[in-house]
């Protein structure tokens, strides 16, 4: 077996002098023999101020700790500086800076009295994430500042002394969402930088993918978080193996965000189980301040006020044209096959005809349907055991939903984000998610799938391009 996986999730407390942190380890074991389980991924979810954070981590026992008290910072939406590596460090540093838009960027390194030892100002030609690398011989605690278009981030550093290079801030290159480092020793992941209160309650799953490529989950637990560091277990199950196939060698996958995402064969197929929950695109628009061009109309949906089905399994509502990561509306007569849109690097929104295979596939098989006599009745075979209201309808969704998702596809009862009404309709009734294949001679409309509580079938209808659907992928 594996070395064991030990998780770290540092989660900042912002208070007004400073931030306090408090360390929350997850460690996995089976619930029947106490042996120590290998976690490949864990999700945390604070139930009370609507965030995820994923943990992953490569083969390796990880201990992090607040040693120096350095680790707070501050960052706007549009801009973000994660902690800087290693720190403490000696002369040289690494750090990432993530920009939501290309521009020009100042960054600027102070010294504990406020005078500037290094400064640089450089355009970045793309948004994403980059990498800069700061020089500091003199022992001391800094702090790095990046500003963009009246946009703020910053962080502080403990230097020990140097190598005898001059101060200096180097720019070292991008870095593609594939190459993006999650969880290594001391990536951002391990340090949230999302709030937290004490009395918060986070909601924590963990994963680990054994030797047959078969990923096992454990039971999630709820937990308070107040200000004292705690040991979290996650116990899984001799019956925690799932009974659907994992795309092979390809069990997980990372957004371009450091969302991860559990994956599922279906025939020739590659999807992701769960619905996509980034809120930026892949080309950097922040998704909550674009609009499309014929619609005005956000390209992202969530009530995080509405817990009853977590954001982990719910997944954001986005508009055809926030799936498919334009800011038109007005593609006409066109499947858009292939196009990724706001899924990962190597997978894409599928369209109408891959919708059909992965019908076509389900119907086929004896052991998906609920009726024999009709390869039609396949929508319980899809559908997730959980969050379906009930339904007396011969085999509907809601019919016994414990018989549900044979497949291991997962598709949860989310609803749509209704425009006119402003609000999510359906939820716990109704699941849909977009295709890339737009109507033809329409430019309002576009093809989406659907599972329904009280339906056998699939639907593949027409939704208007305004509404909020949400998002799976498809692998290249």
């Amino acid at each position: 077996m594996k070395k064991a996986f030990t998780f770290f999730a540092m989660l900042i407390l912002f208070a007004t002098v400073s931030a306090q942190t408090v360390t929350v380890t997850f460690t996995g074991r089976m619930a029947e023999t106490n042996e120590v389980v290998p976690l490949t991924f864990v999700t945390v979810q604070n139930l009370s101020r609507g965030w995820i954070e994923t943990l992953r981590y490569p083969d390796s026992v990880l201990v992090m700790t607040d040693v120096t008290g350095v680790q707070e910072w501050q960052h706007t939406n549009d801009i973000m500086l994660y902690q800087n590596t290693p720190n403490p460090f000696h002369g040289t540093t690494e750090v990432q800076l993530s920009v939501a838009s290309p521009g020009h960027v100042s960054i600027e390194i102070s010294d504990i009295f406020g005078r500037v030892v290094a400064a640089e100002n450089v355009f970045l030609s793309q948004a994403g994430t980059h990498r800069f690398r700061a020089n500091l011989p003199i022992a001391g605690t800094y702090l790095m500042t990046a500003r963009q278009n009246n946009q703020t981030a910053s962080i502080k550093m403990v230097g020990s002394g140097g190598n005898g290079n001059s101060s200096g801030i180097d720019y070292v290159g991008g870095i593609q969402p594939s190459e993006t480092p999650l969880m290594e020793k001391g990536a951002v992941k391990a340090r949230s930088p999302h709030p937290y209160l004490p009395g918060d309650v986070i909601l924590c799953q963990g994963f680990s993918v054994n030797e047959s490529d078969q990923l096992m989950h454990s039971d999630p637990i709820q937990q308070e978080i107040n200000n004292i560091s705690q040991d979290i277990p996650l116990l899984f199950s001799t019956t925690a193996t799932t009974t659907y196939q994992s795309c092979p060698g390809t069990p997980i996958v990372m957004d371009h965000e450091g969302n991860i995402y559990t994956t599922v064969l279906m025939g020739n197929q590659c999807w992701t189980r769960e619905n996509m929950r980034c809120t930026t695109s892949p080309n950097g628009c922040l998704q909550v301040g674009c609009t499309s061009a014929d619609y005005s109309q956000p390209f992202w949906y969530y009530d995080f006020s509405n817990a009853d089905i977590p954001l982990i399994d719910c997944g954001i509502y986005y508009t055809w044209a926030g799936a498919m990561d334009t800011t038109s509306n007005a593609l006409i007569g066109n499947s858009f096959t292939g196009r990724r849109g706001i899924c990962p690097l190597g997978w894409h929104v599928p369209s109408y005809d891959e919708l059909d295979t992965l019908c076509n596939y389900v119907s086929s098989h004896s052991e998906f349907l609920c009726d024999t006599d009709s390869i039609s009745y396949i929508a319980k075979a899809l559908a997730s055991e959980n969050y379906w209201n009930t339904d007396t309808t011969v085999c509907a969704v809601g019919n016994d939903p414990s018989a549900n998702n044979a497949t291991g596809f997962s598709m949860v009862p989310a609803g749509f984000y209704e425009p006119v009404l402003a609000a999510i309709a359906y939820r716990g009734d109704d699941g849909y998610f977009w295709s890339s294949t737009s109507l033809m001679n329409s430019g309002y409309s576009a093809y989406s799938f659907g599972i329904l509580r009280n339906w056998a079938k699939v639907t593949r209808g027409a939704s208007g391009k305004n509404f909020g659907n949400a998002v799976r992928c498809i692998r290249d």
